[in-house]
């Protein structure tokens, strides 16, 4: 069974919090330690870590690099989103995409290129390359 876990961005105090959660009797996820705020931007665990063991969490940054046929680097940043259903690398820079379905990258092998190198609401100025 995948792990449920959750963090949020406290948009007024302008850090990142761990949220714990608890499944109720009608099926949705009740948060105990903080009471719900409209100042909270709530992000959900993927049930997936990148290649230094680090959870993957919507809202994070992620950089692929990879070595070219001519053996120079190629880089890509992703942003990871829960879109139609599923969590999805969303193309932000570098190189074009390869691939848009974060589960692409387990199928072709290329999960152990990807790295969590920030997150949406602390390091902003990745988006800006």
């Amino acid at each position: 069974m995948r792990e449920i876990k959750f963090r949020a961005w406290d948009k007024n105090k302008k850090k990142m919090i761990e949220m714990e959660g608890l499944a109720s009797d009608w099926g949705f996820c009740i948060f105990y330690q903080h009471e719900y705020d409209y100042s909270l931007e709530v992000m959900q665990y993927t049930g997936l870590k990148d290649s230094n063991g680090k959870e993957i969490y919507e809202g994070d940054l992620m950089m692929w690099v990879s070595q070219d046929t001519d053996d120079s680097i190629m880089q890509s940043l992703y942003e990871i989103v829960f879109k139609d259903g599923a969590f999805m690398a969303k193309h932000c820079g570098g190189r074009s995409p390869l691939h848009e379905d974060l589960r692409t990258f387990l199928v072709v092998g290329d999960y152990e290129l990807l790295e969590v190198v920030g997150n949406i609401f602390e390091d902003k100025e990745l988006l800006e390359v």
